[in-house]
């Protein structure tokens, strides 16, 4: 993957970091309808991707838990899904 294509990802990941953190402080609130403790983990493994930016040297867990435990058509879940390929081509 050249450096052009890991700014379009790292750009991407940093609009879906964006919406996580948005539903993380909802969650704080008490007005979120995610698991605030799911949604710090995940934070976390976005940041571990963008420092990485290759999957054999980190590996995110927060995919199997989506496929798991969210509904299939949950928009945050979609997000989150795509950017896990995308990770997963670099």
């Amino acid at each position: 993957m050249n450096d052009m294509e890991k700014e379009v990802f790292i750009r991407h990941l940093d609009s879906v970091y964006g919406a996580v953190s948005e539903e993380y402080r909802l969650c704080a609130e008490g007005k979120g309808s995610y698991n605030a403790n799911q949604l710090k983990t995940i934070l976390s493994e976005l940041r571990s991707m963008k420092y990485w930016l290759n999957h054999r040297a980190f590996a995110p867990y927060y995919p199997r838990g989506i496929a798991d435990d969210w509904q299939r058509d949950d928009l945050l879940g979609a997000k989150l899904m795509k950017l896990s390929d995308e990770y997963w081509k670099l």
